[in-house]
């Protein structure tokens, strides 16, 4: 099973409110800058586009992502389940526990629980709210 989970970066989407967004400088250019190659460097900030946090994000005595084994972030197929626990279309409501229950014997020897919620549908129908 292949789960996509990024959406493609844009310079124009909306980032965590008062954080940068994306951006793409020339770099070099072939024979303009005495190079024989054209490059770019891109500024990434970590709040935009899809991405995870790693546990230093909320506790400063939580790992940093580069300090993690690659592993933490390798799965294979039967190590994954994916719930679909649709909110209702209604912002900041939580998932809780009971919304889980019904997936408790699908869980067993899983490693990664990702959490389908639907609120992606306001990525582009409402850019404020998602944001």
């Amino acid at each position: 099973m292949f789960v996509y989970l990024s959406y493609l970066l844009d310079p124009k989407d909306n980032a965590y409110p008062g954080e940068p967004v994306i951006a793409v400088e020339q770099d070099s250019v072939i024979s303009e800058t005495g190079k024989p190659f054209n490059s770019k460097i891109i500024h990434l900030p970590n709040h935009f586009g899809t991405h995870m946090d790693g546990p230093h994000h909320f506790n400063p005595e939580g790992a940093d992502f580069e300090t993690l084994p690659i592993e933490t972030f390798a799965y294979t197929g039967d190590e994954v389940l994916v719930a679909e626990v649709p909110q209702r279309g209604v912002p900041r409501s939580v998932v809780t526990k009971a919304d889980l229950e019904p997936f408790a014997d699908q869980l067993r020897g899983k490693r990664l629980l990702l959490i389908r919620t639907g609120f992606e549908k306001y990525k582009f129908t409402d850019p404020h709210t998602y944001e």
